[in-house]
């Protein structure tokens, strides 16, 4: 399926060859990524199949369809605005055609009726000076025009049937996306649907309990290696930035006393002005960074984020905190484990709301935390939201506060969200609600 896609839909011509093949690959890697999941739980026996690693590869599984239905949706919408783009196209060439058309009949009267041949014999004809006048500018406008005016229309008409065409090709590679994109959305329903019967089926396994908490364990420090990344992609492109900055040029020093002007001679010379014009020096070189690397450039609009301390929105509604900040001991398990965040559990798949505004700086998938986004806001702050069923937005999305950005993914444990705040490289205690 994601063959026939790449060969049809990355033959826009509206995209560079680059950023064609950039995303031909991209979407490739996803799908070939869920074929092999797939391949892998189809082969696995049932009793592999009821094991903690099996509920990873579905969490897996349904991150990557989720990411792939999103990346689809981008291009429908992209494609739509195509459309609308050659329709106005359409739509001017048309009435340039009918302004065309307009003249070209004046032009066509004006030579049956032989004006345009015995011109001068119309001018000559004329009751007045002031009429032979306006004659002979109507006539000459109208022989200049006239010779260009059906090289135009056989332009126009050829204009116009290319974007006919180019119109069909886009409404087409549309509606290809679109029936790709209901075919995911199907695949990934069913796989979530998949995953909550291996969950209902597994149960409270103390095994694989263990086995989460210790993938929560691992993760933790990827995030906080992510949170990094982040801060240094940052700090690269504020670094880049700075360096593309023009340097003005030093003014010359002015001399200390003013020439006295000689007798007889003009005292109102020009001087010289300085040369304010900006120049880089001869060592400076722009270093490009990957759109990632540059959203910082996007400022973040709103509430300073420590002013929402104590009264930050919550992420999730009707929520109760599962476990809190800090050492967590589970009496069943015998186990102590530390949370860098607060989790909450919820009834049901509930949507999962941005708590300020900011820009969506990464979605990834982790053991144990499945979907993960994090969310930059003012002041050098991130909010990490955990274990995300669903996701509903992309990498470099602007998001208020609010605005919804997933729902609740189902755990071993229930309908379990985590959630964390960071200020640069330190995660904070969550006294914030």
């Amino acid at each position: 399926m994601i063959v026939v896609f790449a060969l049809t839909l990355f033959s826009d011509g509206h995209l560079q060859q680059g950023d064609i093949k950039k995303k031909k690959d991209e979407l490739s890697k996803l799908k070939s990524q869920i074929e092999a999941i797939k391949d892998e739980l189809k082969k696995a026996s049932k009793e592999e199949k009821r094991s903690y690693e099996s509920i990873e590869k579905f969490n897996k599984q349904v991150f990557l369809l989720n990411k792939l239905v999103n990346e689809l949706k981008a291009e429908e919408l992209l494609k739509s605005r195509q459309i609308s783009g050659l329709q106005s196209e359409i739509s001017g060439i048309e009435l340039q055609m009918d302004q065309l058309r307009q003249f070209y009949a004046r032009y066509v009267v004006a030579v049956y009726k032989g004006l345009v041949k015995d011109k001068w014999l119309y001018i000559l004809n004329s009751g007045s000076f002031d009429e032979a006048l306006r004659r002979y500018r109507y006539l000459k406008a109208l022989s200049d025009k006239g010779e260009s005016v059906i090289a135009d229309l056989k332009s126009s008409v050829e204009k116009l049937e290319s974007a006919k065409i180019s119109l069909q090709f886009e409404k087409n590679e549309k509606e290809k996306i679109i029936a790709l994109k209901e075919g995911e959305e199907i695949s990934l329903k069913e796989s979530i649907e998949e995953q909550k019967d291996l969950l209902a089926d597994i149960g409270k396994n103390k095994d694989a309990l263990k086995k989460e908490l210790e993938a929560k364990k691992q993760s933790e420090k990827k995030i906080g290696s992510l949170i990094d990344q982040l801060i240094a992609k940052e700090e690269l492109a504020k670094k880049n930035k700075t360096k593309k900055k023009p340097t003005p040029k030093k003014p010359e020093p002015k001399p200390k006393t003013k020439p006295e002007p000689k007798p007889g001679k003009k005292t109102d010379i020009p001087t010289k002005t300085e040369d304010k014009t900006p120049v880089l020096e001869d060592d400076e070189e722009f270093i490009g960074g990957s759109p990632v690397e540059d959203y910082e450039e996007q400022v973040v609009k709103g509430k300073s984020f420590s002013s929402l301390k104590g009264n930050l929105m919550k992420p999730v509604g009707s929520a109760k905190i599962f476990r809190p900040f800090g050492e967590n001991k589970n009496e069943e398990l015998k186990t102590v484990t530390v949370n860098y965040g607060i989790d909450f559990k919820v009834e049901s798949a509930q949507s999962v709301k941005c708590v300020a505004d900011g820009i969506i700086s990464a979605i990834e998938w982790l053991p144990g935390y499945g979907s993960v986004v994090i969310i930059t806001h003012t002041e050098g702050y991130r909010t990490v939201y955990g274990h995300l069923g669903s996701i509903s937005v992309r990498e470099g999305n602007k998001v208020a506060a609010g605005s919804v950005i997933g729902t609740v993914g189902k755990s071993l444990e229930g309908y379990i969200f985590h959630f964390e705040i960071w200020k640069g490289k330190q995660n904070l205690n969550l006294g914030w609600f």
